[in-house]
């Protein structure tokens, strides 16, 4: 049971890599966007993104917490 919940930790851990990478582009896109005047749409996708991150971010706690008491 153990090695299955690290697994998905791992898995966890590998998409905020990735998601993370997906919003540092999406902030300087809509950074890019500001200047040029036309941004509501891609507030909403980063919005969207950051919901997704935060998630991901709370379901590793979540299993990190379940490995650290079943270690022990």
């Amino acid at each position: 049971m153990t090695d299955k919940l690290r697994r998905q930790l791992r898995e966890i851990e590998q998409a905020l890599v990735t998601l993370e990478g997906v919003i540092a582009v999406r902030r300087e896109y809509i950074s890019l966007l500001q200047r040029l005047g036309s941004r509501d749409k891609e507030l909403a996708s980063l919005d969207a993104l950051m919901t997704a991150w935060s998630r991901l971010q709370s379901q590793r706690d979540r299993l990190a917490a379940a490995i650290a008491s079943g270690a022990r």
